[in-house]
């Protein structure tokens, strides 16, 4: 007897294997467990599940749209029928079921091969989170997942993590209204409540602050990149869906929000191409990055100008600046007497940037004030580090 074809492709996993990953599902993607073990179920060769667990699935779930194409496909198969749904229908019905494929392909692919495989790993561009911040987010643009880590002293541990939807146009955003979602790392500012926007956001919007300094300085356009929910009558968007955002389901985002209200700063790294690395590579880039700064911050305490300013790139002053004005420029981010906490900064490599680095430096000044400055940090040859940007950001 034949296999449904129910996710579009050919997959050779061992169903008792999945079904262990599905018991290690967080409890909040109830709905993903379910929809993944019913696609267990369908893909054995004697096909074990009945119209009736598919029927209670979908009165369980009705915005599941996916849930009906599984329907429609196990009568295909129980017919004998060597078609999947979708293959003879209209062009835009038949994108709309190729969408629905995609997206559960690509949920069934990171819980069974991409997530195993990532086990006591992290992004590497996730280098220190400060002692201020409990939380931190991640989007691995690749795997359509928004993961959700907690710190504990300099370690992350993942404790949530949510199918999420970009740009309809994919990623790299660059220009007003090009419908593509940044990659970079930004800082959510703020939440706005859904009945104060239109219901395609669902239960509302996390803003962030794009775009950010690199983005200005590469001349980036554009804003309103928010976090939201989804429409009514859907569960989830396709992966490719939004108009620049990151949609996830409605659930899911008040899942989130139950951690993150906006109320802080929280940082958010989005990352089109994520490398994971193991602690001890994070450790490593950590100190490389951190000895750079603490070199500056010492010659800065220091006082001397021609010193310290030969830690910042030539790219960062006008030509025509000469050694007095190039130290306003600088301190006009920070006085000289105030105090660096590097526990408290948080420190990152740049997504999609080689040898990029970006430190959210805390400082508190004479008065007991503390505040931070955002620096872009470039590794060139050797141990030559050089700042290339540098600006006071909100706390």
């Amino acid at each position: 007897m034949q296999y449904i074809k129910i996710l579009g492709v050919a997959i050779s996993i061992a169903i008792g294997l999945m079904i262990s990953f599905i018991g290690a599902l967080h409890a909040n993607s109830k709905y993903e467990a379910d929809l993944l073990h019913v696609v267990a179920l369908m893909m054995t060769p004697a096909h074990e599940i009945t119209t009736d667990m598919l029927n209670q699935f979908v009165a369980a779930y009705p915005e599941s749209r996916t849930g009906y194409i599984m329907i429609a496909d196990l009568f295909a198969a129980k017919a004998g029928l060597s078609t999947s749904l979708g293959q003879k229908m209209e062009h835009a019905d038949r994108d709309v079921v190729t969408d629905l494929r995609n997206q559960l392909s690509i949920r069934w692919s990171y819980h069974n091969v991409i997530k195993p495989a990532r086990k006591n790993l992290t992004p590497s561009s996730l280098l220190q989170l400060s002692t201020d911040h409990d939380l931190i987010l991640f989007m691995d643009i690749p795997a359509s997942r928004l993961i959700l880590y907690k710190r504990a002293g300099r370690m992350l541990h993942n404790i949530e993590s949510f199918y999420a939807s970009i740009g309809i146009k994919g990623f790299g955003k660059s220009l007003e209204g090009d419908k593509k979602t940044p990659v970079g790392i930004y800082r959510i500012t703020g939440f706005i409540p859904g009945n104060s926007l239109h219901e395609k956001y669902g239960p509302g919007a996390l803003p962030l602050d794009y775009p950010n300094l690199y983005d200005r300085l590469s001349q980036n356009t554009g804003d309103g990149i928010w976090i939201h929910g989804t429409e009514p009558g859907y569960v989830n968007r396709a992966p490719l869906a939004s108009d620049g955002c990151i949609s996830i389901a409605n659930k899911d985002f008040k899942k989130l929000i139950s951690y993150i209200d906006g109320s802080i700063p929280t940082p958010i790294v989005i990352d089109s191409s994520p490398e994971w690395v193991s602690n001890s590579n994070i450790s490593y880039r950590r100190a490389r990055l951190l000895q750079a700064i603490k070199k500056w911050s010492q010659v800065v305490g220091e006082g001397e100008q021609e010193k310290y300013l030969n830690f910042y790139d030539t790219s960062f002053f006008e030509t025509r600046l000469n050694i007095p004005e190039k130290s306003r420029t600088i301190l006009a981010d920070f006085p000289l007497d105030a105090v660096l906490d590097l526990g408290k900064s948080n420190l990152f490599s740049y997504p999609g940037i080689d040898d990029l680095y970006v430190a959210d430096l805390q400082f508190i000044d004479t008065r007991a004030d503390t505040f931070v400055v955002r620096q872009y940090w470039i590794e060139k040859s050797g141990k030559n580090w050089k700042i290339v940007s540098q600006l006071r950001i909100p706390k």
